[in-house]
C-alpha cells in the first residue's frame, strides 16, 4: 500500500470533515436555535443509521482484497448487496413501528421520522460499495467519493435554505443527495467484481453492534438535549456539540490514514501494537490541542459561524470538548479491534451504551449533567478497551491470524 495514497486519502477525508462541519454550521446560522435543535437531533439519528450500515463495509472490503467469495463478474447489486438490502427492509419496518414513539420524544411530525428509515437501505448500498472500492486498493477514489458527498450535502443545504426551506426540506435534500452518491458509488464499485459473501456472521454483527453503539454514544447528547431541554436551549446545546465534536474530527482523519496499515499488519502483532500506541499518542496530542483551542476561541467561533443567537452555548463548548476526549481515544482502539478477529469489544461498547442510557434516565436534568454523563461513559469505555487490548496482546501469540473462508462474512 503506497504511502502517497494514504496521505491523499487523509487529505481528502480531512477536507470532507471540514465541509461536513461547515454544512452543520451553515444550517445553524440560517435557522433559529429551536429549529436547529430538531435538525441536529434528526441528523444524529441519520448518523446512527449510517454507522450501522458502515459496519458491513468490512465484508466487501475483505472479499475483494482476499478474493474469497469473490467473482470477477461485474454487478451493480451482487449477492451480498441483495442480502443486505433485504435485511434493511426489516430494519425499516421496525423503524416504522417505533416512529410514533421517537416523534413524540423529539416533538416532531411522525412522517418526518418515518422518512429517516429510507436512509438505511441507501446507507447499506453506499457502504458495501465503499468496501469494494477499499478492498480493490483504490484509496484515492475512496477519499474522493467522501469529499464529493460532503460537497453535495453542503450545496443541497444552501439551495434549500435560499428558497426558504425548513428542516423537512433539508432532510429530504440530504436523503436525495445520499441516494445519488450511493448510485454513483455502486457504479464505480461494480468494476471491482462482485461479492458472493453472506452478511450473517458473528464477526460482522459484532462490528456492526460496536459501530452503532459507539456513534450513538457520540450523538446521544444532542438527542437527549432535544428531549429534556426547552427547544431553544436544545439548539444552543447542539451548536456547542457541533463545535466540540472537532475533538473527534482530527483523530478520525488520523485513523483513516493509519488503519489500512493496521489491516496489513494483521500477522505482525508487535507492529500493530506499535502503530496503536503511535495513533493513541497522536490522537491525544491533537484532540487536546483542539479542545484547548475551542476553550480559547469558542466565543469568536460561535459568533462568526453560528451567530449571536447562539451566544448562550459558549460556556458549554469547552466542557463538551474535554468530555469527548476519551471517546476520541476510544475510537482509535476500536478501529484496531475492527481489523482483528476479536469479539469482546462489541459487547463492551454496547454495555457502555446501555449504562450511559440508564444514567441519562436517572440523572440527566440539564446541559451540564448531559456533559458529565458523556464524559463518564467515554472514560469507562476507554478504560475497558485499553484493558481488552492489553489482554489480547498477551494472547496474540496463540491466536490464528489466517482468515478462513467465510469467517469475515
Amino acid at each position: 500500500m503506497k504511502k502517497r495514497s494514504l496521505i491523499i486519502l487523509a487529505l481528502l477525508s480531512g477536507g470532507a470533515g471540514i465541509i461536513n462541519f461547515l454544512y452543520q454550521a451553515t444550517v445553524a446560522s440560517r435557522l433559529d436555535p429551536s429549529s436547529f435543535s430538531l435538525f441536529a437531533a434528526l441528523l444524529s439519528l441519520v448518523a446512527a443509521i449510517g454507522s450501522g450500515a458502515a459496519g458491513f463495509q468490512v465484508v466487501t472490503a475483505r472479499v475483494v482484497s482476499t478474493h474469497i467469495d469473490w467473482s470477477p463478474k461485474r454487478q451493480f447489486l451482487d449477492h451480498t448487496a441483495r442480502q443486505a438490502l433485504k435485511f434493511s427492509v426489516v430494519v425499516m419496518l421496525a423503524g416504522l413501528v417505533l416512529s410514533p414513539l421517537i416523534a413524540n420524544a423529539l416533538r416532531v411530525n411522525v412522517g418526518l421520522v418515518a422518512v429517516l428509515g429510507l436512509f438505511f437501505p441507501i446507507a447499506i448500498l453506499y457502504s458495501l460499495s465503499l468496501g469494494r472500492i477499499q478492498g480493490s486498493g483504490a484509496l484515492v477514489t475512496l477519499g474522493a467519493v467522501g469529499l464529493a458527498l460532503s460537497l453535495l450535502k453542503l450545496g443541497s443545504a444552501l439551495s434549500m435554505l435560499l428558497i426558504g426551506g425548513g428542516v423537512a426540506a433539508l432532510i429530504v435534500a440530504l436523503l436525495l443527495t445520499n441516494l445519488l452518491m450511493a448510485l454513483v458509488t455502486g457504479g464505480l464499485a461494480a468494476r471491482t467484481g462482485s461479492s458472493q459473501a453472506a452478511i450473517l456472521s458473528r464477526q460482522t454483527w459484532i462490528l456492526v453492534i460496536a459501530q452503532v453503539s459507539f456513534w450513538t454514544l457520540v450523538s446521544m447528547d444532542v438527542l437527549v438535549a432535544r428531549v429534556i431541554l426547552p427547544d431553544y436551549a436544545a439548539g444552543e446545546f447542539s451548536a456547542a456539540a457541533t463545535l466540540a465534536k472537532m475533538v473527534l474530527f482530527l483523530p478520525g482523519v488520523l485513523t483513516t490514514a493509519l488503519i489500512p496499515w493496521a489491516g496489513q499488519l494483521l500477522r505482525l502483532e508487535e507492529s500493530r501494537v506499535r502503530l496503536a500506541v503511535l495513533s493513541l499518542g497522536l490522537t491525544l496530542g491533537l484532540a487536546s490541542l483542539v479542545a484547548l483551542s475551542l476553550w480559547l476561541a469558542g466565543p469568536l467561533l460561535v459568533r462568526y459561524l453560528f451567530g449571536l443567537a447562539y451566544d448562550p452555548s459558549i460556556p458549554i463548548i469547552a466542557p463538551l470538548a474535554w468530555a469527548y476526549l476519551p471517546l476520541a481515544l476510544s475510537s482509535v482502539l476500536l478501529q484496531f479491534h475492527f481489523t482483528s478477529h476479536r469479539h469482546l469489544y462489541g459487547v463492551t461498547t454496547a454495555g457502555v451504551l446501555v449504562a450511559a442510557t440508564t444514567a441519562i434516565l436517572i440523572f440527566a436534568r440539564d446541559a451540564m449533567s448531559i456533559v458529565a454523563i458523556v464524559a463518564g461513559a467515554g472514560l469507562v469505555l476507554l478504560i475497558l478497551l485499553t484493558w481488552e487490548t492489553m489482554v489480547y496482546r498477551k494472547k496474540s501469540k496463540h491466536e490464528s491470524t489466517v482468515i478462513p473462508p467465510n469467517s469475515s462474512t
